[in-house]
């Protein structure tokens, strides 16, 4: 039961870098888009941040499902620590 309770929380966790590095990606291609407005390069920057942005709502997807799936089945004892 408790090696359980720590790979979910890894996986919590591992998911947690990745989307912050997705936020992070899109931080930068924000950049990237407002240097490039009305040039041709601005519709590359366009679809990646729209790739980025389907990417982060995956993950935040995947993050939410683990969350709520961590204490289904946990059972109250009855006693105060």
């Amino acid at each position: 039961m408790k090696l359980k309770k720590i790979l979910e929380a890894t996986g919590i966790g591992s998911l947690q870098k990745k989307y912050a590095k997705v936020l992070d990606d899109i931080q930068k291609e924000l950049q990237k888009f407002k240097e490039t407005k009305g040039t041709p390069e601005n519709k590359t920057h366009v679809t990646n941040l729209k790739k980025l942005n389907a990417e982060k709502t995956k993950i935040a997807d995947a993050i939410d499902n683990k969350v709520s799936g961590m204490y289904r089945n946990a059972e109250w004892d009855g006693k105060d620590d």
